[in-house]
């Protein structure tokens, strides 16, 4: 059985609406706005909740769309809402688009730096803090054509970090988010490497994990589909699901297996044994 096309699975699971598009585009800046707002009042709980949104909703999913420019947008409106919303975030939009990009065609090469931490579980833990770091530098070394873009990106870095210090003695509130946001980005080579990945796989429908049923669809707010956004890349976020569900007769008929939550609790029994 051949791999469907997108237009037998349905040609709409491209399209983005611009009212999607605008919700993808404002959640982010309403995160951080969320994070000022509980922090000036002193509800710390509520802005780390806001900085853990951010961190997810970004990186995992507008930023993520804007990488592969299914939203729909302009060339020129697309990269500058990358660009801000990355820096906003202290992390690179031009070395996220270039080393995802390239995980795209590559994983599991050695050269694919966004997938080194698929191996294991320490080697995720241990690659984490430094992750932005290896993907800016992998850029550099690697896309030469933007570089410039890079090293503002990363003076706009090293100011922000160096303007949230100067500010302690008067206010923890941008040092907080500073800190937040840059450790929050120490959990995605778990979340978006580690967990859906398996390296040892033999082709491009098992070197991805299928997840479904309800817990996974709850903790991961319908974003676990990584398989089904391997395969068909050009297809936005908001569509996931559908074409989670449309090619379930496809991944079915190839024996790829679906990881529920019932099956891990099955699992984990099994070696307690």
């Amino acid at each position: 059985m051949e791999r469907p096309s997108i237009n037998e699975l349905g040609a709409e699971l491209t399209h983005t609406t611009a009212s999607q598009a605008a919700i993808a585009l404002c959640l982010p800046f309403l995160a951080i706005a969320s994070y000022f707002l509980f922090a000036f009042s002193g509800a710390w709980i509520g802005a780390v909740l806001s900085i853990m949104f951010l961190s997810f909703i970004s990186y995992g999913s507008t930023s993520h769309d804007l990488v592969h420019a299914n939203l729909g947008l302009p060339k020129r409106v697309n990269d500058f809402f990358l660009l801000l919303i990355e820096m906003l975030c202290l992390r690179s939009g031009t070395a996220y688009r270039a080393t995802h990009l390239h995980h795209h065609k590559n994983f599991p090469h050695f050269d694919d730096v966004e997938a080194a931490s698929a191996e294991s579980l320490m080697q995720s833990l241990l690659n984490a803090p430094l992750l932005q770091f290896k993907l800016w530098l992998w850029c550099w070394h690697n896309c030469q054509s933007k570089r410039a873009m890079l090293a503002v990106e990363a003076a706009w870095f090293v100011f922000f970090v160096c303007l949230s210090l100067s500010l302690l003695p008067h206010n923890w509130v941008l040092a907080i988010y500073t800190a937040l946001v840059i450790g929050g980005t120490w959990v995605f080579p778990i979340a978006t490497v580690y967990v859906p990945h398996d390296p040892n796989g033999k082709d491009t429908l098992t070197q991805t994990r299928r997840f479904r049923g309800p817990f996974f669809s709850a903790i991961a707010f319908e974003h676990l589909y990584h398989l089904e956004h391997h395969l068909y890349p050009f297809v936005p976020r908001h569509h996931w699901k559908q074409l989670a569900h449309r090619l379930d007769p496809y991944l079915d008929a190839h024996a790829i297996p679906a990881i529920t939550f019932a099956q891990l609790m099955s699992m984990n029994k099994t070696r307690q044994r």
